[in-house]
Formats: structure tokens, sequence, C-alpha cells
């Protein structure tokens, strides 16, 4: 009998500590449960070297190096690559067993690739050090039974380039001219300098405005690239205001690093507004983006300066719908520079399916010119939302609401099971 005890099980040698470990099980499975994607299509993706040095690399040369991405999901799976950064445009990527140039490659599961990056050096770049980052991206793939795309995962490899080698910085500036323009309008410096060097340069221009003996103005501007052996007129500019009307001096000066090129004197005068004839005309209107239901596309317009002056122009868009007026669509105030074209950009949130039509023209210095019509068409169905990868569906919430009814039936059985152990833990007592 006594030998016999110790085999027999029953409720009431259930422990508390035993079901609070039982409890303690359950709950963590359940949640890792919930905490998994249904069904699970994780992909992983690893990127060796983390970053690539290329020191006292030279102009015009070729260089290059492997890059290993690793596949450690199940799945097989591809992976764009891509470079991003100011030295992006100069890597490029090819097979290492084919030497094709890729884009995109399939590694098997659990298996690795080869790339192969070549870094070609611009014959035109400046000494300095250059950055790009490469990136490996996972393709996103679509889960079974609506339930929207793969998470998309990247690796990455930071790439530093350093040039160095003989590099001749030299130009020459052929001409410098101030225009005379109308008060409000921007006094424009043009500079026409050729870099006969063997880097790309950029000239700092630098000017001092004067009334007089008074200074009134100084502006720079340093953000033109020239390429060897070639000319170009760097325009840059001084923005005057209504009340600024009368005679003035410049002095500009011309400079590569530490080095002036020239200082030359000018004269110009800003003269009252309407002094100049103002002509102008509307060369083009179109859209820009997808028509759907609850989008917003541009309305842009090309408009022409045929005038003697520069003029701020502004596209009106009478919006249409069935053939009935519903709307403007109206632009900013555009500067556009006298024998220039410039593009003019509104905005229309399309918020009905039909048939739009827009009637656009440019207004500018009291003047209009000519209307042009487009026409839209917004088909019924079709919506931003309808375009997204399929995410948020109710049936993307089946799983997680499966995983709490299973957990909300274990936590009511224990709860039973622990009331009753413990009301036969007290009877044995008494």
């Amino acid at each position: 009998m006594g030998s016999g005890r110790g085999r027999i099980f029953s409720p009431s040698q259930i422990t508390r500590r035993d079901m609070k470990r039982f409890l303690l099980a359950v709950l963590s499975a359940v949640l890792l449960f919930l905490l998994l994607p249904a069904p699970s299509y994780a992909l992983g993706i690893a990127v060796a070297p983390a970053t690539m040095e290329f020191t006292d690399t030279l102009r015009g040369v070729e260089y290059e190096r492997s890059l290993t991405i690793f596949n450690p999901s199940q799945p097989e799976c591809k992976y764009n690559l891509r470079a991003e950064g100011e030295a992006a445009k100069w890597l490029s990527f090819f097979a290492a067993d084919t030497g094709n140039p890729v884009q995109q490659i399939l590694i098997p599961a659990q298996n690795c690739a080869y790339v192969v990056v070549k870094v070609n050096i611009p014959p035109d770049i400046a000494n300095g050090n250059y950055l790009a980052t490469i990136y490996a991206e996972t393709v996103p793939t679509a889960i079974p039974g609506g339930g929207g795309v793969s998470t998309l995962m990247q690796g990455r490899s930071e790439v530093s380039i350093g040039v160095t080698g003989g590099q001749i910085i030299e130009g020459t500036v052929n001409t410098i001219s101030a225009n005379d323009t109308e008060a409000g309008m921007p006094m424009r410096l043009v500079v026409n300098f050729t870099n006969s060097g063997n880097v790309t340069v950029q000239p700092k221009i630098n000017c001092l405005i004067y009334k007089g003996t008074g200074k009134v103005a100084e502006f720079t501007d340093d953000t033109t690239s020239v390429k060897p052996q070639s000319q170009e007129n760097i325009q840059t500019e001084w923005a005057t205001t209504v009340d600024q009307t009368g005679d003035y001096t410049g002095q500009a000066t011309v400079s590569l690093g530490d080095k002036v090129l020239v200082t030359q004197d000018l004269a110009f005068k800003i003269l009252p507004p309407g002094t100049f004839s103002k002509q102008g005309e509307l060369t083009s209107l179109n859209y820009l983006g997808q028509p759907l239901l609850d989008t917003t596309i541009k309305i842009q317009a090309g408009f022409k300066n045929t005038g003697e002056g520069d003029v701020m122009a502004k596209l009106i868009a009478e919006v249409y719908f069935n053939g009935n007026l519903i709307d403007t669509s109206n632009s900013e105030d555009t500067l556009i520079p006298v024998r220039q074209t410039g593009n003019i950009i509104s905005y229309l949130k399309l918020s009905k399916t039909g048939n739009y039509t827009i009637k656009g023209y440019i207004s500018y210095s009291g003047k209009q010119t000519e209307i042009k019509e487009i026409a839209i068409n917004v088909p019924k169905g079709s919506s931003s939302a309808s375009q997204t990868n399929g995410s948020g569906k109710v049936s993307d919430l089946i799983y997680p609401i499966v995983g709490g009814v299973v957990l909300i039936g274990i936590l009511t059985g224990i709860v039973i099971v622990w009331r009753k152990s413990r009301k036969l833990n007290s009877r044995k007592v008494l």
C-alpha cells in the first residue's frame, strides 16, 4: 500500500509551483505563436565586407573589389544591387563567374554569391575623398493567399575612394557682364569662364554692389561646376526690390582656390517697373502622375518669355468635371527670365471618377496667354489604395485572431484545473 502511493497521480498532487511553471510555459509558447508571421516568409541577407577603401586612386583608372552576398534563409532569394552617394555613378556590378553586368542576382537557400565591384575614377575629378554606399536588397515576394508581400531586407557596404595624383587647376575669365533690370526683378551677373586645367573646378564669384560711394549689397556663388577644356556661362543673381531704382556699379572678383583670376568693375541700371515690354506664350500643357481616384497629380505648363525683360508668371487652370466648372488649380508666381522657357506647376486632387477637362493659361504682367486644354479620365474602381501590395486586408488578421482565441481557451482550461486542485487540496486537509 505504502509502496504504491508514489505512483498514483491525482489533481491533489498539482502544486502551485507546478501550475505557475505550466502557465509560464504555455504563455511563452502562445506569445511566440502570435509574434511569428504566418506563413513564415522571413528573408535574410548579409554582405561582406562591410566597408571598402580605395586609397591613392588615379584619375581615369578602373579598380576592382569582390563583394560577397549571403542568403541565410531557407528559400532561394533574389537580391537587387544598387549604389547611392556622390561616387555612386562610378560603381558597376558584374557576376564573378560570368563577368556579365548584373543588377539582380539569385542565391540558393543558405548559400552565397560573389559580385565584382568595378570603380571607374572619372578623368576630370579633383583630388579628394569620395563616398558611396552599396545596397543589396531582397526582392519583395508575394505571400500566397493574398497576405501581402515579404518584408524587405537590406545589407550594405560603405565605400570610400581617395583620389590623388597630379592635377592642374587653371582657368580663364573671358567676359563679365551685368544686365539692366527693372526694380523688383533680379540683376543677373554672367561670367564666361574657360577651364584650361585637367580637373573639374568650381570658380568662386564675389560681387560688391555700390550706389554712388555706398555699398548696398554683396553676394557670392561657387556652385557651378565646369569640366576640363570646356567653356561655361556662369550666372548668378542679386534680388532687387521695387524701391531700388537708379544707377549702380558692381565690383566682380573671380577666383580659383586661393588664386584671384580677375577683378572687374561694372555699371548697370535698375529701372522703374514696367520699363521693358512683356510678351510670352504658352508652349505646352500636360499632367504628370497616374489619374487615380483620391490621388494628386501635377498640372504642368511650359511658358516662353519672348519679351524684353523678366516676368513673374502664374498658371491658372480651370477644372471642369463632366462639362461643369468645379474648381481652379493655380500655381505660385514663378520667375521666367528674358528669352528663356520655364515649367510652371500646379496641383490637382482627383476626388471623383469620371472625365475631367483642364483649361489652362499663363497670367503675367497683367496679360494672359492663349488657353490650352487637356482631358483626364479617372476610371471607376481605380484608387491609390488599389495599387498597394494588399497588406492591411482582413485576411492578414486571421492568424493573430486565431492565436488569441487559442490563448483564451488555454487560459480558461488552466484556471478550471487550478480551481479544482485547490478545492481537492482543501478537502484533503480537512
